[in-house]
């Protein structure tokens, strides 16, 4: 378990997209979203960004990796994120791009994945 054996799990948060609500008093430095925008349609994706926003500090980053291949034969959701969508919605919520990468999967499954860090601007 988590917390016993670190000491810093007091300071790890979870919460459910695209609605964040956190009881806490203050904000975070980085909100890092590894493989779970794909998982969530536009809409989503957009709250999300929109309520990661308020839990950040000026200048707070946004860390993310998500995959842009379409896959059919899974039976869990993913949103068609190819090309700029997702750059678009941060940058239209008041964020700047850092940094943008993109590799294969490290399985070989052919797959396409995206990581980007965003800025919140002030």
């Amino acid at each position: 378990e988590l917390s016993k054996d670190f000491s810093f799990s007091n300071r790890l948060f979870y919460a459910k997209l695209p609605n964040l609500q956190l009881d806490i008093d203050f904000k975070f430095d980085i909100v890092t979203l590894i493989a779970v925008i794909m998982h969530l349609n536009r809409e989503e994706i957009a709250k999300s960004i929109n309520n990661i926003k308020e839990y950040l500090t000026d200048n707070g980053l946004v860390i993310i990796s998500y995959s842009t291949t379409p896959r059919e034969d899974d039976e869990r959701f993913f949103e068609d994120l190819r090309g700029k969508v997702v750059n678009e919605m941060f940058l239209s919520e008041g964020f700047c791009l850092v940094e943008e990468s993109r590799s294969l999967d490290s399985l070989g499954r052919g797959i396409e994945w995206r990581s980007g860090v965003f800025r919140k601007i002030v």
